[in-house]
């Protein structure tokens, strides 16, 4: 089996289970929690997007794609969406009016560095290079992020 059967078939498989307890599951507990702390919720998977700076450690997913623009772009992209996301949680906890912009700000951001994250993935190809333990982010992370995106901008759009 190739490498790209392998990438791209994990990759489904999580997006289509992160896919399934949305709608089986989470959409349903959101409803039981009040709204500021419902939208906190669906923000912690991307306060952990600070994983993409593993993008840039050598160590982790081994010299030569350290020396990429993807890795870059990737890491760099990551870092300033994670405190985006913290920014936008706190605000919601807090019951700051500012919540719902800031969010709106962290979704858009957020959408375009991940279809950049998957664009650069797919092009480059990742799966061509020995990325070691940053191949769990990115066919197990990124799915998650996916949906609990869609999710929220689903609760943006319904205002």
């Amino acid at each position: 089996m190739t490498n790209s059967i392998v990438f791209l078939g994990g990759f489904a498989l999580s997006l289509l289970v992160y896919a399934l307890l949305a709608k089986f599951f989470w959409w349903d507990s959101l409803k039981t929690q009040p709204p500021g702390k419902a939208d906190a919720l669906l923000l912690v998977p991307h306060t952990f997007r600070h994983l993409g700076l593993l993008a840039l450690v050598p160590q982790v997913v081994g010299e030569p794609i350290t020396k990429t623009t993807f890795a870059a772009m990737v890491a760099y992209g990551d870092a300033v969406v994670t405190l985006l996301a913290i920014a936008s949680m706190w605000l919601w906890l807090s019951g700051s009016d500012k919540a719902k912009y800031v969010t709106w700000l962290f979704s858009i951001l957020a959408t375009l560095d991940l279809l950049n994250a998957i664009f650069g993935a797919l092009t480059l190809p990742a799966f061509n290079y020995n990325i070691g333990a940053f191949w769990i982010v990115l066919t197990c992370v990124v799915p998650l992020l996916i949906v609990t995106q869609v999710m929220i901008f689903i609760r943006l759009a319904k205002g």
